[in-house]
């Protein structure tokens, strides 16, 4: 069906294999030399929503309602799956389920496994059936019926707005795991001329970068370390070409975002890149030889980030005033005949923190101390030490990590950090599972990476 098209190209030497748990990949029957072109998809192949509006407007809105690029690709996958017959092979193609965390895990398996992580937070609103509701009847059918893939909806039709709500789910799956984007400018690429037909055509700035469902290019597996290749794209053609000599028999991956965190993969694409798995479960620490510099940046940079609520850092705060713990800190600098100064802190819950976020991100680049004590955090966690002079000065901006080399105030933000991230730890619960609690997440991972390895041996047997 590709190659039916004029430009159209895949590679002779690749070849689709069913691999274990039924999941499928491309793999080289042949050697493949640096810079051959794998696959050359004509831009006319892709489901995006370029042709789509960027806002529309109907009796419900007096004013334009702006369209995301993702419900505009929504609105391209049910013209698609309808009326459109062009798409009909790549459409028929996609997978039946998906194993993302929102949809395809149950409630109970979130809370379970995923307790006090931002997975098992952002995957919420999957479940609670009034909320999808709410958002399909009043954000989504709207531009579908704008788009004419669906008709205006009769009352007392539940039966009908249910199975519809099911098909948007399955379609936002089936986004969430296939899609691809571009870089806005990416290096080296040619960028899509807009046209008097397009509806970017007014504004570059709005030019559209994805997302795009990309036939045969969406059945290729990722990996951050083994990648052998990348999209590109020159406005007419999506294309990918060997970056490396690639062997017979080898699987070809590329990777799905170098910077996605362990979290984000998961809950987009319902899996953990395995080698990083395996890391934890042995708990070893990122190659120091330098022989994987590839996967040593996975490690290091792929960690998940952590939320902890702004209250929770300032109650800890509070805590750390009202202790014991100033005397005795002031104590130990006289008695050390340090110069830094000290002052008394009083609790002031008036004073105001709105120009800070609700939930503050404690990123998890080790090699990055600014990532770990960012501006936001910094600032939050010194404000309620401060003295009312310092404070009306410090709140009119954001205050960086070097205001911590003071050693009472230094002292006394890490003391407070360090009982926000216990009542954060708090929240992670053991896992029971198998009829078993384990308190002890690393020795569960070991175990169900036996199990796993295990039930793929005798899949292919």
């Amino acid at each position: 069906w590709i190659r039916s098209h004029p430009g159209g190209e895949i590679h002779e030497d690749l070849e689709l294999r069913t691999i274990g748990g039924g999941n499928r990949s491309i793999f080289a029957t042949g050697e493949i030399s640096v810079g051959e072109t794998l696959i050359s998809l004509p831009r006319a192949l892709s489901v995006d929503g370029a042709h789509l509006p960027s806002s529309y407007q109907n009796s419900t809105n007096r004013e334009p309602k702006h369209v995301s690029p993702w419900l505009r690709c929504l609105g391209a996958y049910y013209q698609a799956k309808g009326g459109d017959t062009s798409k009909k092979p790549y459409m028929d193609s996609l997978p039946k389920h998906y194993e993302t965390v929102a949809i395809s895990w149950q409630a109970e398996e979130i809370d379970v496994f995923l307790a006090g992580t931002s997975t098992q937070g952002g995957s919420g609103w999957h479940h609670d059936e009034e909320l999808v509701r709410e958002r399909y009847t009043t954000q989504i059918r709207p531009f579908l019926v704008h788009c004419k893939v669906l008709s205006p909806m009769e009352t007392n039709v539940n039966d009908q707005l249910q199975l519809e709500i099911q098909e948007f789910l399955h379609a936002s799956q089936c986004l969430s795991t296939r899609c691809f984007h571009l870089q806005a400018n990416p290096e080296g690429a040619q960028q899509r001329q807009p046209n008097a037909n397009d509806d970017t055509a007014h504004s570059s700035s709005t030019q559209y970068t994805g997302p795009f469902l990309l036939p045969w290019i969406d059945l290729l597996n990722h990996s951050i370390p083994h990648k052998c290749t990348r999209l590109q794209s020159n406005g007419d053609f999506f294309f990918m070409k060997a970056e490396r000599a690639i062997a017979t028999g080898q699987e070809i991956l590329h990777s799905y975002g170098d910077d996605l965190t362990s979290a984000q993969c998961l809950q987009t694409f319902g899996f953990v890149e395995h080698d990083l798995l395996q890391q934890r479960a042995r708990n070893e620490s990122p190659d120091s030889s330098g022989r994987n510099d590839e996967l040593n940046d996975a490690w290091t940079e792929n960690l998940s980030s952590v939320l902890i609520d702004k209250n929770v850092i300032l109650e800890a705060c509070w805590d750390v005033i009202e202790s014991d713990f100033p005397q005795r800190l002031k104590a130990t600098m006289e008695e050390a005949e340090m110069e830094d100064e000290t002052w008394t802190c009083i609790v002031d819950r008036t004073r105001s923190t709105s120009f800070l976020p609700d939930s503050i991100v404690i990123g998890s680049a080790l090699e990055d101390e600014k990532g770990l004590l960012s501006d936001e955090l910094v600032t939050l966690a010194v404000l309620p030490f401060l003295t009312k002079c310092a404070y009306r000065e410090a709140s009119r901006s954001m205050l960086g990590a070097e205001i911590l080399e003071d050693f009472y105030l230094g002292n006394m933000v890490c003391k407070s950090l360090l009982k926000a991230i216990q009542v954060r730890l708090q929240q992670y619960l053991p896992i029971s599972y198998d009829d078993t609690t384990h308190s002890n997440d690393q020795q569960l991972l070991q175990e169900l990476l036996t199990v796993s390895k295990q039930v793929a041996a005798n899949t292919s047997n």
